[in-house]
This record gives C-alpha cells, structure tokens and sequence, in this order.
C-alpha cells in the first residue's frame, strides 16, 4: 500500500511539472508575440487598463506622488492599490522604459505557476489525494486562457486569482481538521488593499467559516473583522487624506450617472450570455450543486456565486466581447475548475449489463467518459466557441495588442514633436500616456475628478428618443462620460490625440483653432494646435505640403 501511495504521489508530480513546462512554453510565446521591434529596441506591452497604472506607477517611483500627470491633480484613478504600488517597485530596477511591461509579464507568470500549485494542493484535500482530480485540475488551471489573458497582460487579476485560491485552500484544511487559521483573512485582506472589491470573497470566506466552523466563531468574527476593518478602514482614511475622496474616481465613473436597472439589466444580460459557454456541460452542473452542500466543497460554489452576483450588480464589465469570462469572474474560476473535476471523477460509463461486461472495457469505459467530459469543460470554459477566443488561444496574436502597440508608435511619434511642457489630450489613457512623458488630459474621465461625475452619455446615434430596451443595451462600464467643451474647449491640449463619441461634437470644437495631420507611420492622425509653441512644427508634415 505504502509503495503503491508512493507511485501515486511520483505520477502527480510528474505530471504536474510537464503542466508547469508547458504552460511556461506557452506564456513565452504569449509574451513574445506581446511584444514589437521599433527601431531596433524591442516594447513589450500590456493592456490598455494595466498601462494606466504603469503611469501611476511611473511617477510614484519618480517621486512625484501618486498622481497621474507630474505635478498634477491627485485623482485615483486605479482600483488595485498594491499592485499599482508593485508596478512602482519594477520601475526601480536598473532595466530600459521598453521592457518594464516585460518584469510585470514574468511575475504574472510566477503567479500563474503559484496559482496551478496551489490549485492542486486544494485538489488533492478535497479528493483525498485523487490522481485524476489533482492532474486535471492542474491542467484547467495552468490552461484556462481568461486567466492567462488578463494576467500577463498586466492586470491585477492573476494576483486576486492566486490570493483567492490560496484562502480557500487554506480554509478548506482548517475547517477538515477543526482547527483555527486568520491566514485566509490575511490572504483576503491583502487582496482587498489590491482591488477594494475583493470585500465580496472576503465576507463570503468570513462567514462561511463562521457558519460551519461553530467552535471557532468567535475567533473568525473577530479577527476577520478586525483585518477587513483595518484593510478598508485604513485605506479609506488614506484615500480621503491624499484624494479627499470616500472611494476611487473609478466608482463614480461606473457606478453613477446611469439608472440602476438598466445597468443591472446590462449585468444579467452580459453575464447570461457568458454562463451560455456551460451549456456543453450542464450535464455536470446539478451534480456539482448537489456535491457542494458538502461542507468541504460548499465554499467552492459560494464563491463563484457571489462573484457573479457582483458582476451582476456592477452591470458587467466594459471587455465582455471578448468571448470568455471578464476580470470579475476570472478570480473564482478555479474553485469552479476544482467542482467539475470533483464532479467528473464521479462520473461512470454504463451499459445494460454492466456485471457481465469484462473489467478492461469498465476501465475503458469509465476512461473515455471522463476524457470527454474534460475535453467539454476546457471548451465551455475558454470561451471556445468564440472566434476571439481562439484567436487569442492559437496565439497569432493576443487580443488587443495590435491597438496597443500602436499607441506606444503613436507615442513615440508625439515624443518627437513636442515640448516637454505639450498637453496632449487622449480617449485612451494608458499605453499612450505612459510612453509620451507629457501631461495628459484624460477625456473619459478616469483621472478626471470633472468628467467622472457627470452623467454618462449614449452615443450621438442613440440619444434621442432612447428606449429603455436600447439603454440598458449601451451601458459600457468606463467608457460614457466626456465633456468636450471642458476637455478641448477650456483646457485646450496642444494635441488632441483622437475623439472617442459623437465625433462631430468634437470637430466643431477643433476645426477652427486646430490642424489635423497624420501620425507617419503610426496607422493613426492627430489634432494639433495652431501656433502652439509646445510643438516643434518643422518636425510635421501638414496637409498640402
């Protein structure tokens, strides 16, 4: 017995560093084709939203306080204090402006390797040292492309997922031996300082423990309590010293100037239409439910749950065309990984004579039932049966990439032909801004104390006479304040890097002070002042010349 246990643990780690090698395959590829060659230096980049912490990042590191313009106003304009607060830390290491994008990648894959392990430590507790459920566990895990998407694309995601894990793993042990453990609060509350949301699992975990763990409630109370009172309380006081604000400028500029219900409607529409993707194993799905009234297994759909629920609440989020499961649902999806792979073990093949059928074709059997219903959770579970989604997996190119490396060129070429002191205004407030090294104007508000509370707009199209069918239809979380008579008529950029809605808005605003040119080689054109002495004009080709 002790031998054959010790085959077993061989098989699994064996297994499990082939997933790991792979999965580090895959990611160097991932980053690579993430990356470009601009005259001879090669940019490694992430996604838009992750570049927009970059600049904060940037000019914390530099100094220049948590701001995002140097010597500007302090506007919140992240939701992930401490990974914003670790971006700062990669911009002290003694390597080149182009591949700092390349520190944040490899630490997303260090997280996606802890994340696998920790997945499968969770397996083995609540399998009972499974082969099958730990290996394929392991294997959805490492393989699960939203996670691998958002991660090393820069976003704070991976960390969240890994942190989320690591809390259920941790309360799953405690709670099988009865004993007592404020690690998972610990573990929740340095995701809460990451992303303040994250106050959804860590309640859920909180008073899940409390429930079940009837010796221990007390202690649970207390200590969660005290931690997510320290973790919001705390950042809550610094918040309104340093911005003298209650909550990030990001809240307003989701969460308010739009009705409720149709955003909620938005929420429920976007996140049915991703649950659509579990239809190809909805055969496992009330086992699954049945399973998790275990006490064990409980948390594992709990958390999900909850996280759909906000999703739910906040109207979505503002990248569900892609095809697979946004930011706020990725973090919970290995505990679902973990359910269906507990569900799947259970799974038998059947024939009507199931005593005289010989044990080689059970084992066949029971094999290829198993196999198959994987192969159905790793589709419905990447999104597969999105085009973008195997776009995204084969790795001609990850999604989005083409756009950002665009603006890192656009950057570069804006770089070129300004002053240090040209305010340059932009719709799309991460990559560009990070690159060009001058003061940026935010036109959808995300650090813009202005834009963020106003009411959010439809676009020119749609406003008038909207129903509320169309309304509930257009709300897309981030991307519906701006002002353009503030933005371009009172602030007056010396450039204006493109108009996001209601484009004739904006050109009204432009045509007379302003010159429209081409970027070079960019791909893109911009809007320039006339006779602004920030830009050096012998360095731009106008139109007619």
């Amino acid at each position: 017995m002790c031998h054959e246990k010790s085959h077993t643990n061989l098989w699994i780690k064996i297994s499990i560093l082939l997933i790991i090698i792979l999965l580090c395959i895959y990611s160097t590829f991932f980053i690579y084709r993430s990356s470009v060659l601009i005259n001879g230096d090669r940019y490694f980049t992430l996604f838009d939203d992750a570049m927009v912490s970059m600049r904060y990042a940037s000019n914390i590191a530099a100094g220049n306080g948590f701001v995002w313009n140097t010597g500007g106003e302090k506007v919140e304009g992240t939701t992930n204090l401490l990974w914003t607060l670790f971006m700062s830390v990669c911009h002290f290491l003694p390597v080149p402006e182009s591949k700092i994008c390349l520190v944040v990648q490899l630490t997303g894959l260090l997280i996606l390797i802890m994340t696998v392990l920790v997945t499968t430590k969770t397996a083995a507790i609540i399998s009972g040292n499974n082969t099958f459920v730990v290996i394929t566990s392991a294997f959805l895990t490492a393989f699960y492309y939203p996670l691998i998407f958002w991660t090393l694309r820069g976003m704070e995601v991976g960390l969240l997922t890994l942190l989320m894990i690591s809390a259920i793993f941790i309360t799953v042990r405690v709670l099988s031996s009865a004993q007592f453990s404020y690690i998972p609060c610990v573990l929740l509350g340095i995701a809460v300082l990451t992303r303040l949301d994250m106050v959804i699992p860590f309640t859920t975990v909180l008073l899940f423990s409390a429930i079940f763990d009837t010796r221990n409630r007390l202690k649970h109370i207390l200590t969660g309590g005290i931690i997510l009172l320290a973790c919001v309380g705390g950042q809550t006081v610094w918040r309104l010293i340093y911005f003298g604000e209650w909550v990030p400028n990001t809240y307003y500029l989701k969460l308010t100037g739009f009705p409720v219900a149709p955003r909620l409607l938005r929420g429920l529409w976007v996140t049915l239409q991703w649950l659509v993707v579990l239809v190809p194993i909805s055969f496992l799905l009330p086992h699954c439910f049945l399973f998790s009234l275990n006490r064990k297994l409980g948390l594992l759909l709990v958390i999900p749950l909850m996280q759909i629920l906000y999703n739910i609440y906040v109207g979505g989020d503002a990248w569900e065309r892609l095809g697979f499961s946004n930011r706020y649902v990725t973090v919970a999806i290995p505990a679902v990984i973990l359910l269906l792979t507990f569900t799947t073990d259970k799974l038998r093949f059947s024939v009507t004579r199931w005593n005289e059928t010989p044990f080689r074709l059970k084992v066949y059997g029971d094999t290829a039932t198993k196999v198959l219903a994987i192969l159905a959770v790793f589709v419905a579970l990447n999104g597969i049966p999105f085009n973008t989604s195997v776009l995204g997996m084969s790795l001609v190119k990850p999604l989005y990439v083409d756009y950002d490396i665009q603006k890192i060129r656009e950057a570069l070429w804006l770089r070129g032909i300004t002053t240090k002191d040209a305010t340059i205004a932009v719709y799309s407030a991460g990559t560009l801004p990070y690159f060009v090294h001058r003061p940026t104007t935010d036109i959808l508000g995300k650090s813009d104390k202005h834009i963020s509370k106003l009411p959010m707009r439809l676009p020119d199209d749609k406003a008038p006479g909207v129903n509320p069918y169309t309304r509930w239809r257009l709300f897309w979380p981030g991307h519906m304040k701006y002002d353009y008579k503030y933005s371009l008529g009172h602030l007056k950029p010396d450039v204006v890097q493109g108009l996001w809605d209601n484009e004739n808005e904006g050109i009204s605003l432009l045509r007379k002070d302003y010159e429209k040119v081409d970027m070079g080689n960019t791909g893109g054109d911009c809007w320039l002042r006339k006779n602004s002495p920030n830009i050096l004009w012998g360095k731009v080709v106008l139109p007619g010349q």
